[in-house]
């Protein structure tokens, strides 16, 4: 393990994705925390800041031993479309703590039985294609919805935002960033 972990060089380059994933992590888990404190009347100011907290301790922890028992593996992200099942589950009497161990188990349970490799073998590369541009374009038309209704008044804005958005993605493109 010790003797693949010396060819791993780290650059400031690595440190822009990194921190791109951690502002959207932030925004992620902030938007799970709200709506599960939405759906379950919770009251608590501090809710969303403890939830934010924990999950980013948590997820740093996870993502650290990863790395050094499987250097050259991937972490798994958090889907953003389930933010939309959210109410549904809490409207089941999901509790987030609950879904989140099921889903640890169930994940432990089929890496440990094999189940997992099977499934990545069952499903080509077009089918993890395909999977990964839905939900992008399901989040990406979502997010502008919701962009767009939260720039009621001053729609402007929300041109002004997009169109400096494409050209710092159009910018970053061209250098290769």
């Amino acid at each position: 393990m010790i003797n693949k972990m010396k060819n791993i060089d780290i650059s400031y380059k690595d440190f822009i994705p990194a921190l791109s994933g951690l502002i959207g992590k932030i925004a992620l888990v902030t938007s799970f925390a709200l709506v599960w404190a939405q759906e379950l009347s919770i009251t608590n100011p501090d809710f969303v800041l403890e939830n934010v907290r924990i999950e980013i301790l948590i997820g740093s922890i996870i993502t650290l031993i990863a790395s050094f028992l499987y250097p050259n593996a991937a972490p798994a992200g958090t889907l953003a479309p389930l933010v939309v099942l959210i109410p549904v589950m809490s409207a089941f009497g999901v509790h987030p703590l609950i879904l989140g161990i099921t889903v640890g188990v169930l994940g432990i349970l089929a890496v440990r039985s094999g189940l997992f490799k099977y499934l990545l073998d069952l499903s080509g590369f077009t089918c993890k294609t395909s999977i990964t541009l839905t939900f992008g374009i399901s989040g990406v038309w979502m997010s502008i919805q919701k962009l767009y209704a939260f720039f009621d008044e001053k729609k402007h804005v929300f041109w002004i935002l997009t169109v400096v958005l494409i050209i710092v993605y159009l910018i970053l493109f061209y250098f290769k960033k």
